[in-house]
């Protein structure tokens, strides 16, 4: 955006002597490139990103992340399967597969430009506990009465349930529930 600029005004005693009428001059401000660096990154499906997540930048002046970013920096993931077009921000389901890092160009005073390195994040599968108990021995041709726990979903949330997943998002009643497998020992 343009600045108009003014010349200092005379203040010195001759100025009284002088009608002076100032023409304004136009000062254009282009932002000025920072370089952005992103970090590799690998984390299970479910894990929290903004914890690992590393950025740099090489900002003029005094300037920071803190101070260019208030909010927080704006990342947002691109999936490198093309298939997939959708622009994921920090909080959304990603499936498990490989993302571009990158950061959204809001800074009012410079424009993003990526180096040589840029980072990707890889998701990787999340670990699952899997427990079966069975509540007393039957006889052959009899149905057992089996429970199941399954641990480590990774997006169980009180405050929104709309995201949870348990064992009836995976394997729902009406598709006949928990499949069971069952293997003589010895």
């Amino acid at each position: 955006n343009p600045h108009y600029i003014f010349p200092g005004s005379f203040i010195n005693p001759i100025s009284d002597n002088f009608n002076i009428i100032y023409q304004k001059a136009n000062l254009t401000v282009a932002k000025k490139d920072v370089r952005v660096s992103t970090s590799e990154l690998s984390i299970p499906f479910g894990a929290d990103i903004r914890a690992s997540i590393t950025t740099e930048f090489d900002f003029s002046y005094d300037d920071d992340a803190e101070t260019v970013f208030p909010e927080g920096i704006p990342y947002y993931f691109e999936n490198t399967d093309k298939s997939d077009t959708k622009e994921y921000e920090i909080g959304d389901k990603m499936d498990v597969g490989t993302y571009n890092i990158k950061v959204r160009d809001i800074a009012d005073n410079y424009t993003l430009v990526y180096g040589d390195t840029h980072g990707q994040l890889t998701i990787t599968e999340a670990t699952l506990t899997v427990v079966a108990t069975v509540a007393e021995n039957i006889k052959y041709g009899g149905n057992p009465d089996i429970s199941t726990e399954i641990e480590g979903f990774p997006f169980n949330d009180d405050d929104d349930p709309s995201n949870d997943e348990d064992i009836s998002t995976l394997f729902p009643e009406s598709e006949g529930g928990i499949p069971y497998f069952f293997m003589k020992e010895g």
